[in-house]
Order: structure tokens, then sequence, then C-alpha cells
């Protein structure tokens, strides 16, 4: 017999060592033991972490542990990876986790997330929020003040990631702000047209949190690494910009998002000229930053059907 899926939980990787990713899913099975779960890993661009991951866990998969698929997705980006869950992989359940492939899930995270949730019908889904970093305690103290969704662990009301799916939302690939995105559509109650930004639709709960997980060999950033860092920074300045004037100013659905960060961006700077002009002024990055969106980038992998590299454990529930 079959069991409803009570947690689905998402594994976004892609750059991490094996060690690292294996350490992830160590964790997040350990915090989903008394649940009805599946875990999803979902690695984009990297075949051989895929691989060597699914080589790890066929060859040392605990029977306690949930069931687990490891998938490949081609496309080496985020947004897609995230895409290609909720529209493809994601089985339905009445909560839906998503986590960092760096980050080491705290054993009780899960459940305060999934409590907090049931205890309020208003909110639409829950963020964690970090204990461990130079700057942890600023963005908790802001995160708690002022809402919003951190990458590293969030939750999703199932019913709210099936309304996404149904609509047809999908994050604009290659945006570098995929949280503050999906967390503005959130805020809006996935229509702006209809409902006021409420930041209470994103609960932020105190006490959920996870570590961030280091291994392997250290090494200084390089200049290059750090200048990449930079770019995207700015490119994220450019890209807040743009989901605000499409949210706040337009009132336009998350659905109608356009289909690239570069779109996007486009879409606001040709609707604002003056704006975009003040904002290159005032931040001179943004505009080498837009110069790099532009380079053009051939997204036709991001259609392909992720692969599925492993399946292991008991497949008790739907999906």
């Amino acid at each position: 017999m079959q069991i409803p899926l009570q947690w689905s939980i998402a594994i976004l990787s892609s750059r991490e060592t094996p060690n690292v990713l294996a350490a992830a899913i160590r964790a997040a099975a350990q915090a989903a033991l008394d649940s009805v779960s599946l875990i999803d890993v979902i690695v984009n661009g990297n075949e051989d972490l895929a691989s060597q991951t699914s080589d790890w866990l066929k060859n040392g998969h605990r029977t306690a542990w949930p069931h687990m698929r490891v998938w490949h997705v081609i496309a080496g980006d985020k947004a897609n990876a995230w895409n290609q869950y909720v529209h493809t992989l994601w089985p339905g359940s009445t909560v839906a986790f998503f986590v960092d492939g760096y980050a080491g899930v705290k054993l009780d995270a899960f459940r305060l997330l999934s409590d907090g949730l049931g205890r309020d019908p208003h909110a639409l889904a829950a963020a964690a929020v970090p204990t461990e970093g130079r700057s942890a305690s600023r963005l908790r103290t802001t995160m708690l003040r002022e809402g919003g969704i951190h990458g590293n662990l969030y939750a999703v009301r199932g019913m709210t990631l099936a309304l996404l799916r149904e609509r047809g939302f999908r994050l604009p690939l290659g945006i570098y702000r995929t949280d503050p995105t999906l967390g503005a559509a959130i805020a809006f109650g996935l229509d702006p047209t209809t409902h006021e930004w409420d930041l209470r639709r994103i609960l932020v709960h105190p006490d959920a949190s996870w570590t961030i997980l280091t291994g392997g060999p250290k090494r200084l950033p390089s200049a290059q690494s750090m200048w990449t860092r930079t770019m995207r920074q700015a490119q994220g300045v450019l890209e807040n910009a743009a989901v605000r004037d499409h949210f706040a100013i337009r009132k336009c659905r998350p659905e109608s998002l356009p289909g690239t960060s570069y779109d996007l961006v486009q879409s606001w700077m040709t609707a604002n000229p003056d704006d975009s002009s003040k904002l290159f002024r005032r931040n001179w990055l943004t505009y080498f930053a837009w110069r790099k969106l532009r380079r053009p980038r051939d997204w036709s992998q991001a259609e392909d059907t992720p692969r599925l590299f492993a399946s292991v454990g008991e497949r008790n529930a739907i999906g």
C-alpha cells in the first residue's frame, strides 16, 4: 500500500566535492527519518559529481534512510535545475524542502519548518535562518525582522508549489537572485494583480537552521573568482530592480516573468531607461555586469529531460 508523501526534499548541487555533497545527503536523510519522504539530489552541469554520488549511495545506502534519487541536469544553471525539479521531478507532497548541496540540515530543521507551516495557514512558505559565518547574526536578525527566503534551506507548502507548477511559473534561466525572485512571487500571494505585498506569507523560523559543510583542499580565492563573484552580485542588483518592476510596479503575475535573466533585465531597461541610467551611474559595476549578461548563451540544453543516475531505498510513497 502506498502512503501519501509527507515531505519531498530537493538537494540542488553543482560544484560541491563528492564528500561535501555526501555529507549534505546524510544530514538531510537523518533529518527526515521520522517522515514519509523522498529525497531528490539534482546535480546541474557536473556529470562526474552525479556519477560519484550515485556510486556512493548504491554502495553505502542505509535501509533506514528515505527513498533517494540522483539526477543529472545537463545545463549548468541553478534556476534551470529548480525549474526541472518543480515541473518534471517533484512527486507532489505536503511540504517541499529545498536545500543547497553544501548545507548540512540540522536534525530538527525539517520538522520545525513543517510544523511552523502547519500552525500558520497564512504562510505559503517557510525559511530557515543562518547561524554560522561572519554575517550570520546580521542576516538572521534582518530575516526575522523583514522576512524573506534564504536559499540554503527553505520550505514551500505543497499546495503553493502545485499552483506554481499549474500556472507554468519558472525562474528566468541564468538568474542570480533565485531566492528573492521566488520570495517576491510568494510575498505577493502568487498574484500581484489581486494581492498586496505581505512577507507574513513567508514564515521565518528562528530555530530552524543548517551548517555550512566544508571539505577538500582549501584554496585562497583567485582574483578571477573574486571578480566573477563581484559581477554576479552586480547582476543581482539589476535583477532586483527588474523583479521589483515586474511585480510591484507593473503588477505582473509570476508566470509572465521573461525566460532568461537577460530578457528580464532588458525588459526593465527598455521600460525604464532613466532609472537604468541612474543605476549605472550610481553603481558602475552594474554596467559591466550588463555587458556580460548581454553575451549570447545557448539555452537549448535547458529543455533536456533530467537523467536518472540512481534510485535507492524503499519506495513506500506516491511518486
